[in-house]
């Protein structure tokens, strides 16, 4: 189960990252023509579902939008899941399969979430600044 929590850690992470990107970007590109001052310091503390709703309208990809907004869920799941796992000592070991065949599941899911917001705020980078160095 802290494969998967901490790939949610890393999402919502990869977010902060993308936003801030993006507000760099936005300044850059006003070129103090209009007052921007947004900045990562107002998302640092912004929940899973903030940060998605946030991108959701700065980016275009819509398929990535989509999957991200269904893992707002799934880590509340996530969450639960790993509470039960600490505190119910009932929990047998069919229902311990079950739950990590499951996770494997959702950390791959992540896997590929985090891979495709990586290559989104790659392509702004480009988009706003050029190559990379």
């Amino acid at each position: 189960m802290t494969n998967a929590l901490a790939g949610f850690q890393l999402i919502e992470e990869g977010l902060k990252d993308y936003l801030d990107l993006y507000y760099q970007s936005v300044r850059h590109l006003l070129s103090n023509r209009l007052h921007f001052d947004y900045h990562r310091s107002d998302i640092n503390k912004a929940a899973l579902g903030r940060l998605v709703s946030i991108f959701a309208k700065t980016s275009t990809n819509a398929s990535l939008t989509t999957r991200l907004r269904s893992l707002v869920d799934q880590r509340d799941s996530a969450a639960h899941t790993a509470l039960l796992c600490l505190y119910d000592s009932s929990t047998t070991d069919a229902q311990y399969y079950i739950m990590i065949k499951a996770n494997r599941a959702l950390s791959d899911e992540l896997r590929e979430v985090l891979v495709a917001l990586l290559n989104e705020v790659s392509s702004m980078r480009v988009a706003t600044f050029g190559a990379q160095p």
